[in-house]
């Protein structure tokens, strides 16, 4: 097992999940919008594929100005999509099928059509205090403002309480006030709402920012933490087999840090480093940070994904390393959305063969990973977006899927990986890589012993064969007990 330590197993160190944007992914009333019952039509494509749980993005009623997150209503479902008994039913049928539900849940803010801020404006109303509000913009100065290319400051006016609010991010997201109780216990209801219904596991959307405190930058503190510890422990009072997953866009010691809390946090470092290291051809992106990725908890575990319905983001890198990824990802700047790149899988690799050995490296490394809807497919950037005014660059990447199209060499292969991950499970999952060193133009690795080697060289390179093979992509078994790796190629082995 992973440490040593203990043979119990956990369902979400297991598995391959799934994220998904309701309203994109199937449409079973051809209204032109994806609704449950359209999610509900496809569960035999992901058996097929061989998913254990799947990651609905937002589906509560919004405004839509930030793609659902913007919150008008926790406890409901967009109409669009479905109602709640619908919702019910699909759980119930993922569950049927053993595939686990995770619901995204933005605690951060709300939308500013939300009942609670239109009340809050009423500094009589026992909403009053449920968001920062300040007579002017001094306070939190230090606090950066995450989207600075939309927004000139972390502070809006509101003419009807004659006071500034708060926000971190768009100013029709004004940030909730977790130092007021009623906030807290607003949010164990409304998790619980959802596990009677037969979520498994909640997502907590920009988890760093929880509170907010003077003369710091507001994010990542350790009255966070707390915050979140909270939240867990008296949800897991009534529910106590609901996990949390945080998203935090930070550095890896400090991801680390949140899965004191929590059961899973998102490795942006290991996309990061993954992607770099598959574009580059250079294997050190990834061996030199293996050990890295270890967890001395147990229960912990990483999510691990290549990309997601946000931007690849580049936050946290040194000004060197952030502009080899510019140079190899965006080198005209196109598509930078947030300091980050708003390009999906394919088109960041621009190969078939390379979008396979990512997942090969995705689905053999620490952490359960996470396939973004229509990656899978091999679907590319709707380009088609830019002639909307005013758009959102991360909208490139958050289109419908086309079930008619899809890039069969990808999903194929990547249907047998997923099958083959699935027989050795228990080592995969709870193991830590150790590297194996055979030369160095490959990243290779092992997990007891299973070995996973990868060329992500540009040309062709042999290897000794003192292995037995499990799974091989763009190999040729040649004489003498040796192996041609062809340029983008891959191999899942047995040790003797």
């Amino acid at each position: 097992m992973a440490n040593n330590k203990s043979e119990k197993r956990y369902w979400y160190k297991e598995g391959v999940w799934y994220e998904l944007y309701i309203n994109l992914f199937s449409d079973s009333n051809n209204d032109g919008i994806g609704d449950i019952k359209g999610v509900i039509e496809k569960i035999p494509y992901f058996e097929n594929l061989g998913i254990s749980c799947i990651w609905i993005l937002p589906p509560y009623p919004s405004t839509l100005k930030d793609y659902g997150y913007d919150v008008t209503d926790y406890k409901s479902i967009r109409k669009k999509l479905g109602n709640i008994n619908d919702f019910k039913l699909l759980c119930q049928k993922l569950h049927d099928k053993n595939i686990k539900v995770i619901l995204d849940l933005p605690i951060n803010h709300t939308s500013y059509k939300h009942p609670w801020f239109i009340k809050s404006k009423n500094k009589e109303s026992i909403y009053k205090d449920y968001y920062i509000w300040n007579k002017d913009v001094n306070k939190y100065t230090e606090a950066p403002i995450i989207f600075s290319d939309y927004e000139k400051s972390n502070w809006e006016y509101s003419k009807t309480r004659q006071e500034f609010y708060f926000h971190r991010f768009y100013k029709y997201q004004p940030d909730l006030n977790w130092e007021n109780k009623n906030v807290l216990n607003e949010f164990i209801d409304i998790i619980s709402f959802w596990a009677k219904l037969g979520v498994d596991g909640i997502r907590i959307d920009a988890a760093p920012y929880l509170i907010k405190k003077e003369n710091t930058s507001c994010e990542d503190l350790k009255e966070t933490h707390n915050t979140i510890k909270i939240l867990k422990k008296e949800v897991n009072k009534i529910h106590p087999n609901i996990i949390f997953i945080t998203e935090a866009n930070e550095k890896i010691g400090k991801i680390k840090k949140y899965l004191n809390e929590v059961e899973m946090s998102f490795n942006f470092h290991l996309m990061q480093r993954t992607l770099l290291c598959v574009k580059t051809g250079n294997p050190k992106y990834i061996t030199r940070n293996l050990e890295r990725y270890r967890l001395k908890n147990d229960k912990a575990q990483f999510a691990s994904f290549l990309r997601n319905h946000d931007e690849m983001t580049l936050s946290n890198l040194g000004s060197k390393l952030y502009n080899v990824y510019i140079k190899n990802f965006d080198k005209d700047k196109k598509y930078i959305f947030n300091g980050g790149i708003s390009k999906r899988l394919i088109d960041l690799l621009s190969s078939d063969d390379k979008v396979l050995i990512s997942f090969s490296i995705l689905l053999s490394l620490s952490g359960t990973p996470i396939i973004y809807m229509g990656d899978e497919r091999g679907m590319h950037d709707n380009e088609m977006i830019r002639k909307k005014k005013g758009y959102d660059k991360r909208d490139i990447i958050r289109d419908s899927i086309n079930w008619e199209k899809y890039n069969k060499k990808i999903l194929k292969n990547l249907i047998s990986i997923i099958k083959i991950r699935k027989k050795y499970e228990e080592k995969i999952s709870y193991i830590y890589p150790q590297p194996h060193f055979i030369n160095d133009n490959l990243l290779s690795y092992r997990k007891d012993n299973l070995l996973f080697i990868h060329n992500i060289k540009n040309r062709e390179i042999e290897v000794k064969k003192d292995f037995s093979i499990i799974f091989g992509y763009n190999i040729k078994e040649l004489e003498k007990d040796k192996i041609s790796l062809h340029p983008n190629s891959f191999l899942w082995a047995k040790l003797p």
